[in-house]
């Protein structure tokens, strides 16, 4: 969550290489059941622009997390657009 607070007030994208890392160690340890958990891992792919875990968070449906876990993404999805691949576009 630092690192994605940090990196959003530099208005520039990580390299491919640490969002690749940061993408699979978030998936490795995702849960979906923990709606706090959820919420960080909404934060940190926005701030740092991670396209793996948006479209696998777009994948879910609602028998796969509890209700308001999926509430919580569905909200995100919505705020978000279709795309993250550079969350500062507009901000420089």
């Amino acid at each position: 969550m630092e690192l994605g607070e940090r990196q959003w007030h530099t208005y520039s994208v990580l390299n491919l290489c640490v969002r690749t890392r940061i993408e699979e160690y978030l998936l490795s340890v995702w849960d979906g059941k923990d709606l706090e958990l959820v919420e960080n891992f909404i934060g940190i792919m926005v701030r740092l622009g991670l396209e793996r875990l948006n479209m696998f968070l777009r994948s879910l449906v609602e028998r796969d997390v509890p209700p308001e876990v999926f509430n919580e993404i569905s909200l995100a999805i919505s705020e978000l657009g279709d795309s993250l691949s550079d969350p500062y576009s507009g901000m420089h």
